[in-house]
């Protein structure tokens, strides 16, 4: 039997969480060969490129779907679980998933898609179009797979303490800049839970001007209110802000503080997610490629 595509593999897989709760990517891959009768030889079949190995790929990229729709979360490295919805989903369906079937769930193409800008790229990827040139579908393939990044690395956040989201968001500061790594310039007050500032930096070495930094988590569907960026705005008095979170901020509030408070930067989780990987910050990088073309002074007739 040849290897099933992943949108085949995204129901028997969602059961396979459900049956056991957490579920490592061997044991995925292991289970979904077993489901589909597939021999040694299905199993070690590679990619086209030779650097991956085919079954491996679907598996991963079922689950990233099921990570997309909320129906699994990643608890830690190479295992996600089942969430309750995900469980809900596996007793309810009988009839094989596709990956539009997740619309229905709240802040699912958030998740996916990221941004307005990235969705008519991601939207050709799930639905399979490769009707464009090679240079672009490689460009937009790095567009997905950074998108499945971003969305990981908030719900690794998520999973972890407060006080670790307000140290990350020191650590992407100081990568971006922001004082000089000393005590003085960067002072993390740790006031989880309130709205003024959790940390305050220096943005010149004699410390003549800073900017408070206000980190607060979420989830994709909890977006921040307005309300909650008056409160911050109203806290430092005038003073650049930062407004960092996991989740991301209503249209009122981006209209308000756009309006009201331009000395207040808004920085939701997708974001945060794109400046850490620029920052490498909880990335390792897994591949890189080489985009060849013709060197024309090569052939040129000039000696």
């Amino acid at each position: 039997m040849s290897i099933p595509d992943y949108q085949s593999i995204l129901l028997p897989l969602l059961k396979l969480y459900a049956e056991r709760g957490e579920v490592s990517l061997t044991e995925a891959i292991d289970a979904t060969a077993a489901h589909f009768e597939l021999t040694d030889a299905d199993r070690a079949q590679p990619l086209p490129s030779g650097r991956d190995n085919l079954l491996r790929n679907r598996v991963e990229w079922a689950r990233q779907y099921l990570v997309y729709a909320t129906l699994v979360r990643p608890v830690r490295h190479g295992v996600a679980a089942i969430t309750e919805l995900g469980q809900q989903w596996a007793a309810e369906r009988t009839a094989p998933l596709k990956v539009t079937d997740f619309k229905v769930i709240p802040g699912y193409e958030q998740r996916l898609l990221g941004s307005a800008d990235g969705a008519a790229t991601a939207l050709a990827a799930v639905e399979g179009v490769a009707s464009t040139p090679p240079l672009q579908r490689l460009e937009d393939a790095d567009l997905e797979l950074r998108q499945a990044v971003i969305v990981n690395l908030m719900d690794r956040v998520l999973a972890r303490p407060p006080v670790f989201f307000e140290r990350l968001v020191m650590l992407v500061m100081a990568r971006l800049g922001y004082g000089d790594g000393t005590e003085p310039a960067m002072r993390h007050a740790g006031r989880g839970g309130d709205h003024g500032a959790d940390a305050t930096l220096k943005t010149d070495v004699l410390g003549v001007d800073e900017v408070r930094v206000h980190a607060r988590r979420g989830a994709a569907d909890e977006a921040i209110s307005r309300e909650q960026v008056a409160a911050f705005a109203g806290s430092i008095a005038g003073v650049k802000g930062v407004f960092v979170t996991t989740s991301s901020f209503s249209r009122h509030a981006v209209e308000f503080a756009r309006a009201s408070h331009p000395n207040v930067a808004l920085v939701d989780g997708q974001k945060l997610g794109e400046l850490m990987l620029r920052c490498k910050l909880g990335v390792s990088v897994r591949k890189s490629y080489e985009v060849f073309d013709v060197d024309e002074d090569f052939f040129s007739d000039d000696e």
